[in-house]
């Protein structure tokens, strides 16, 4: 409903209703001109000008048409790479994404998208230059996986900026980007896992392999182990935690840090083999050894995987260690966390119950853990199959023996 204010030259504001949400006041300035001005449910106000009130009167309607209709702009000077960081911030100082995540889609944003199209006006950007970008991504090697990762964050912060009134519509809403593709999963067969840790015995990750290949434990929840989660009397390790590494970022230098687990059910306790135990303790021995010859320079974290100074293990340093002991076992180029898969595959190959391995690889549920290793159980139905014939031809054999006696 429009709100007409008092005929006088000097600016008058219509005092009765004028902070009504999605209502709208007329008042004349100073200078002779006339203001349409509409308040958002955001508390922003949004302002036209116009030389008479009947014009300022249709301006005003048009405000609250738009903004009824969702096509209402308020901000119309800025350009995509300003919004794109003030949106990445905004959602990490809100909560809306852990620092991980910020720093992540951060890095595709300036990687693949700010120097590209940062210098377009965000009102004038296109579904037609947001669809080329993905066509150069493609053809410069980038794969269809990481370019629908950023599609799916692009068209995230322009629905905020719909919402917000940045821009009328998304321009990415009628695109046509790359499906994520679901990679072949790589793993180690059990005599493939032995090879891996023979060869990486005199490395710092040693016992980090080890973790990894025999309990699915994730990386960052090893690295982010401390002493005081392995309890050799009882001979169990409870995950509590897990590193992160941050990059430098926005003028922060990087950092290591301490997150809880995935999701809430990912903090466990793990019964350790008695094989773990014992190559923790000579993990624990030599450790202590460093300590000593540290001294002061010994950073006390109380962390079960450090460097010889007690300070959080280097993402380069275990990844270069990792590719070496691949190497030097002859054994295919996998990731780290390929071993989480391989413990998993071999744990079923040898019988393990489904709801054993669900459970220590904390999956929602058994199907869950079925369909990602969906691999292995052809192998254990053809072992049933062949125990189920075994069984029967034991039975009809003594069937036959009975019925000749």
């Amino acid at each position: 409903m429009v709100k007409m204010a008092s005929n006088s030259s000097a600016p008058v504001r219509n005092s009765k209703r004028k902070n009504d949400y999605g209502d709208g006041t007329i008042y004349e300035r100073q200078d002779g001109r006339f203001v349409a001005s509409l308040r958002l449910v955001t508390g922003k106000r949004i302002e036209r000008y116009a030389k008479t009130r009947k014009d300022a009167k249709e301006k005003l309607k048009q405000l609250i048409r738009e903004n009824e209709q969702g096509s209402l702009v308020t901000e119309r000077n800025q350009k995509v790479g300003e919004y794109l960081n003030d949106w990445l911030k905004m959602r990490r100082d809100s909560l809306a994404i852990k620092t991980t995540t910020y720093v992540s889609y951060s890095s595709y944003m300036h990687r693949n998208v700010i120097p590209v199209l940062g210098n377009i006006p965000l009102q004038q950007l296109t579904g037609t230059q947001i669809q080329r970008l993905y066509t150069a991504l493609r053809n410069d090697g980038i794969s269809p996986n990481t370019i629908h990762l950023i599609h799916t964050i692009l068209s995230a912060a322009l629905n905020d900026a719909v919402r917000w009134h940045r821009i009328a519509l998304n321009p990415c809403k009628h695109l046509t980007a790359p499906r994520a593709q679901r990679t072949e999963m790589k793993y180690l067969t059990h005599e493939q896992a032995i090879q891996l840790v023979e060869a990486a015995k005199g490395y710092r990750i040693e016992q980090i392999i080890l973790l990894a290949v025999s309990l699915g434990l994730r990386k960052g929840e090893i690295l982010g182990l401390r002493w005081d989660d392995i309890d050799f009397n009882q001979g169990i390790l409870t995950v509590r935690r897990t590193v992160s590494y941050i990059p430098p970022h926005d003028g922060a230098l990087h950092m290591y840090l301490e997150t809880d687990p995935k999701t809430a059910t990912s903090k466990r306790t793990i019964i350790l083999p008695t094989f773990i135990q014992e190559a923790l303790k000579a993990h624990r021995a030599q450790q202590l050894q460093e300590r000593l010859k540290a001294g002061k320079g010994w950073e006390q974290h109380n962390l079960v995987f450090c460097s010889t100074l007690g300070k959080h293990v280097k993402p380069s340093s275990l990844r270069a260690q990792f590719k070496e002991a691949l190497q030097k076992a002859n054994l295919p180029d996998i990731r780290f966390h390929d071993l989480r898969h391989s413990a998993a595959t071999i744990l079923l190959s040898m019988g393990v119950n489904v709801k054993v391995i669900q459970e220590l690889l904390v999956h929602a549920n058994v199907s869950i853990t079925l369909n990602i290793y969906s691999h292995v159980t052809p192998a254990m139905q053809r072992d049933a199959m062949r125990a189920l014939d075994h069984h029967y031809q034991i039975a009809k054999k003594g069937e036959i023996m009975a019925g000749s006696v």
